[in-house]
């Protein structure tokens, strides 16, 4: 009796278990994928549907592990930050400003939610526990003074948010979330509070 010829995998077949591809995959997620897929084919998982949503959900717990997907910390555009505090900032007293570049997710959330004077409360602390996650710029103003940072290695700091926290002496936040994109950066001190924007280059006449 002639032995039945072994049939091949029809290529048009829907239920072929293969990793979808995808351009730039990382070693990480392969290898995470291809264990997988040789349990699923083990455990006798031929619906189409049931794999490619095991597919679906392998691929997608790769990228969590590289960081596919998640946003990284830039480098604002400004060219300048300019602090300008008004002849009656403060009701007439030095402000302490700190420009705080966060690179943590979690801490973006909780300082974006901090007063300016918990800040200085615990900041000793903060940066002592998360060495990596801040960089702080800080400076002191007084009533009637322009201060103008350009230096690239205070201003260009990598973040995924940017604060400045004032250290009023009268109630309240004072804490701004600055835009790091434009050429540069204003913040103007007043007398209960600061205000911050960003300065538009004047068009060439």
């Amino acid at each position: 009796m002639t032995a039945p010829t072994p049939r091949s995998h029809d290529r048009t077949s829907p239920c072929i278990l293969a990793a979808p591809r995808r351009r730039g995959r990382c070693a990480v997620c392969a290898s995470v994928l291809a264990p997988a897929l040789v349990l699923a084919a083990s455990l006798g998982l031929t619906a189409c549907s049931s794999l490619t949503k095991l597919t679906e959900s392998i691929v997608s717990a790769g990228a969590e592990l590289v960081g596919v997907g998640k946003p990284h910390p830039t480098a604002p555009s400004w060219k300048s930050v300019t602090i300008a505090a008004a002849a009656d900032a403060n009701q007439n007293s030095p402000v302490a400003l700190d420009l705080v570049f966060v690179r943590d997710p979690a801490l973006v959330e909780s300082l974006s939610a901090t007063p300016a004077a918990k800040w200085f409360a615990t900041r000793g602390d903060t940066q002592r526990t998360f060495p990596d996650a801040l960089g702080v710029v800080s400076v002191e103003v007084v009533p009637g003074q322009t201060l103008r940072l350009t230096d690239p290695a205070q201003i260009h700091q990598h973040a995924l948010a940017i604060l400045a926290f004032a250290a009023y002496s009268s109630p309240g936040e004072h804490r701004e979330r600055l835009q790091p994109k434009g050429e540069a950066f204003l913040l103007q001190l007043g007398p209960k509070g600061f205000t911050s924007s960003d300065l538009q280059p004047h068009p060439t006449k």
